[in-house]
């Protein structure tokens, strides 16, 4: 922060968005897929299931390429 704040362990060019998300909240997922805190019982063939998981991948795949370092150069 502008008064003090952390120091990185790594190069900020290292450090992507999708890191910090799994760090601070788990595996990134946009649907674990359950109904009522079961598991569908027709995920292997799901095509609601196979679509997100496409999503997913390519979402992963875009904050994979943001960057600490990216952030920080935009905000200035």
């Amino acid at each position: 922060g502008k008064g003090g704040g952390f120091n990185l362990a790594l190069d900020s060019n290292k450090i992507t968005i999708i890191k910090l998300i799994e760090i601070f909240q788990g595996k990134f997922t946009l649907s674990d897929h359950t109904f009522k805190k079961n598991i569908c019982h027709d995920i292997a063939t799901c095509p609601l299931k196979k679509m997100l998981d496409k999503i997913e991948g390519h979402v992963r795949s875009e904050l994979d390429q943001v960057t600490i370092a990216y952030l920080v150069d935009r905000g200035r």
